[in-house]
């Protein structure tokens, strides 16, 4: 979702370039829905996003989720 905000791209929007409904949209986007690669990539290109700048931005939050979450279990 934050990628799409990022790009100005309403659901509505990206429902209607990948060929899908806005609720399943919705639905990808609260967790509902897991999406495969193929259509993250998709996905991805419909919201002109390179995906390894993407996936290089996912495992520094995820990395950084893990530090937190570390800390927070020390102390």
């Amino acid at each position: 979702m934050e990628t799409r905000l990022a790009q100005g791209v309403t659901q509505v929007a990206l429902a209607k370039a990948l060929g899908f409904s806005q609720p399943y949209i919705s639905h990808v986007e609260n967790g509902d829905v897991r999406v495969d690669p193929v259509q993250l990539y998709r996905w991805l290109q419909a919201l002109k996003v390179d995906p390894l700048d993407w996936h290089a931005e996912l495992y520094t939050r995820m990395d950084r989720a893990a530090k937190a979450e570390r800390r927070k279990r020390q102390g």
